[in-house]
């Protein structure tokens, strides 16, 4: 990748899929679709001074207004252009005129002088000194190829969902960029925010516009418009979904969420990983003697998960009597199955929340955020990675098994040892020997259990040691080849130590332990 006069770009995947480069550098020409976009400095005072003008004398505009900067994209052939620009916002803007927002503390000098304030005239120039905006972007045709301006464009609605399969297909990312529009610190009182992000795909180009507000101790806001093209021959058909969030401080508290001052309210990105989804339990059975298989699904049918491989969510599962326990859990399903997801849950006596999740009846809810983890698998980063499980260890590992498997072009070398008390605690090993034999040599899958195994089973018996790793895992320690572990603390103990005697460095393992989710 490299970065252009905007954005970055990958000129050679841009080329290989039959586009070209601005030679401004400004963006792409691709399948008949002009992209481009400007990140300009902030707008000096003479152009806030006309641009107060044309927004009718507002008395002020965002103190950091990048009025220059914007993303356009064009298709060619009918002249259908959208644009997203920092002018337009304020136009719609001041066309919602939205109440002013009382910030916490003139909340409460208001109310102690209320009287003083009315008793003296005082005249209130009321406001939205927050810039909250419903824009979602601007449609138009700037030309028809054959007969001039064209029929008019008019959204109709719909109740399809984005088409995100695309957006998760393994395609070069063949250009990017994050172009701010505006921002204020709200004179110190929170955030105001305003920004605008493109990926193009071979297949499609994705636009996120979004518009986030904090007004400390007071309320959040979220405003989104989601845009995606498929690109392809003939006219262009662009889908466009609109979200709105928004709650009081006080509301988010009693919600269970983190409180005003906490680093998860920062900004949009942080506060994405707050909101719960509910998801709804459709299947439930029994993987082995204690862990069960629950199978949830998601709002909708073609719905992907798209957590990252090695990434977790925290699932909040009501408790009997009111309350909620919550806890981190690693789904095993993957986007191969859109509409659903799948945890593995361990069920022991003294397991609270994995005895609430088995109480569970098809129609019963629990709610799911995230995703978190510090772990993220980068491919091409390794040429070969070990994965070591012990038991429900096994969860994290399925998805990053199945991203690794599904990508042609990562040609990382997959070994697992999955550890378990006996034979029938097993888990997944359907599924495990059906990877091994579809994927014969770029992942293989050895069993090792503690009890001896009947005749006919071909597992190893015993627990993970040097010879083992030796023998299974086959790899020298090196800067390209990383070691996955995950299991109970006593097998992670063991697990250590034996990496530790074979010369696999810390900077060489990953754990995850604390991701797992095993029996409270």
């Amino acid at each position: 990748m490299q970065k252009w006069a905007s954005g970055v770009c990958d000129e050679a995947a841009v080329k290989q899929a039959g586009g070209e480069v601005l030679p401004d550098g400004h963006g792409i020409r691709l399948h008949g679709w002009t992209i481009s976009s400007r990140k300009a400095p902030i707008s000096k005072d003479a152009e806030l001074d006309g641009l107060r003008q044309e927004l009718q004398h507002t008395l002020s505009v965002p103190e950091q207004l990048f009025g220059n900067s914007y993303l356009r994209l064009t298709h060619e052939a009918s002249g259908v252009t959208v644009d997203f620009s920092a002018l337009d916002a304020l136009r719609q803007w001041k066309a919602d005129a939205l109440p002013p927002t009382r910030v916490e503390k003139a909340q409460g000098w208001l109310h102690a002088r209320r009287a003083d304030v009315e008793s003296s005239g005082a005249v209130a120039l009321d406001y939205d000194w927050t810039y909250t905006t419903t824009y979602s972007g601007s449609v138009h045709r700037e030309r028809d190829s054959s007969n001039g301006a064209g029929p008019a464009l008019e959204w109709a609605p719909s109740t399809e969902q984005l088409n995100r399969a695309p957006l998760l297909a393994r395609d070069p990312i063949l250009f990017y960029d994050e172009v701010p529009l505006y921002e204020s610190e709200l004179d110190d009182n929170g955030v105001s925010q305003l920004s605008v992000k493109v990926r193009v795909m071979p297949r499609c180009w994705f636009a996120l516009l979004r518009f986030w507000l904090r007004v400390d101790g007071v309320l959040v806001r979220l405003y989104e418009a989601r845009w995606l093209a498929e690109l392809g021959d003939g006219p262009p058909r662009l889908q466009r979904e609109l979200r709105h969030c928004e709650g009081t401080f006080a509301d988010l508290a009693a919600a269970g969420a983190p409180p005003a001052r906490a680093p998860a309210w920062a900004d949009a990105e942080a506060a994405a990983t707050t909101a719960w989804k509910d998801v709804t339990l459709t299947e439930k059975k029994s993987e082995s003697p204690s862990v069960r298989r629950l199978i949830f699904a998601l709002p909708h049918k073609q719905q992907l998960l798209g957590l990252p491989a090695g990434q977790h969510v925290v699932a909040r599962v009501p408790k009997r009597g009111g309350g909620f326990w919550e806890r981190p859990y690693n789904p095993t399903s993957t986007d191969a199955q859109p509409g659903i997801v799948e945890f593995l849950v361990k069920v022991t006596p003294t397991g609270e929340v994995g005895k609430a999740l088995d109480r569970l009846q098809p129609g019963d809810k629990i709610a799911l955020k995230g995703p978190f983890g510090k772990f993220v698998y980068k491919p091409g980063k390794y040429k070969a990675i070990g994965l070591l499980a012990g038991g429900t260890g096994l969860t994290p590992m399925i998805r990053l098994i199945h991203s690794i498997l599904s990508n042609p072009e990562d040609r990382v070398k997959l070994r697992l040892i999955l550890a378990c008390n006996s034979p029938e605690d097993l888990l997944m090993k359907k599924e495990l020997d059906a990877f091994a034999a579809g994927y014969y040599g770029k992942f293989k899958v050895f069993y090792v259990v503690n009890a001896a195994p009947a005749e006919g089973h071909h597992l190893s018996l015993g627990v993970i040691d040097g010879e083992m790793l030796s023998k299974y895992i086959n790899t020298e320690p090196g800067p390209d080849v990383l070691t996955v572990r995950c299991g109970p603390p006593a097998f992670l103990a063991d697990v250590a130590s034996v990496l530790q005697e074979t010369g696999h460095g810390a900077s060489a393992q990953v754990e995850l332990a604390e991701e797992v989710g095993h029996p409270l």
